[in-house]
C-alpha cells in the first residue's frame, strides 16, 4: 500500500461544503478538526492540508486523520503512483483498530 499523498495537496471542496467547514463546522462530523486543517491554496473551492507533508508526500496524522480523510478513496486512488485502495483501507483499518 502507497499512498503519494496527492489528495491531501490539493483537492476540491463545493461550494456547499466550504461554507459549512468555514461557518458551521459542529454541525458536520470531525468538521472543527477538518476546518482546522484548511489552508487555501489561492484558487477558488481548492485548499491543501496544513498534516500534509510535502517533502515525504504524506500524511503527518495519517492514524489520527478525520473521516473525511479516513473515507478517501472509495475504490482505487486516482493519483498516478497511488496503490492506495478501499479494500486496502478496509484492511488497514481491520487491522489497526482498538480491540
Amino acid at each position: 500500500m502507497n499512498c503519494t499523498g496527492h489528495c491531501c495537496k490539493r483537492f476540491f471542496l463545493s461550494d456547499d461544503a466550504t461554507d459549512k467547514l468555514l461557518h458551521e463546522p459542529g454541525r458536520l462530523v470531525d468538521g472543527v478538526q477538518v476546518q482546522q486543517m484548511l489552508l487555501p491554496t489561492g484558487e477558488e473551492n481548492y485548499w491543501t492540508c496544513v498534516n500534509y507533508d510535502s517533502g515525504a508526500s504524506q500524511c503527518l496524522i495519517f492514524d489520527d486523520r478525520p473521516n473525511m480523510c479516513v473515507s478517501h478513496p472509495v475504490g482505487v486512488c486516482p493519483y498516478k503512483g497511488c496503490t492506495f485502495s478501499g479494500e486496502e483501507l478496509k484492511e488497514h483499518r481491520l487491522h489497526t483498530a482498538a480491540p
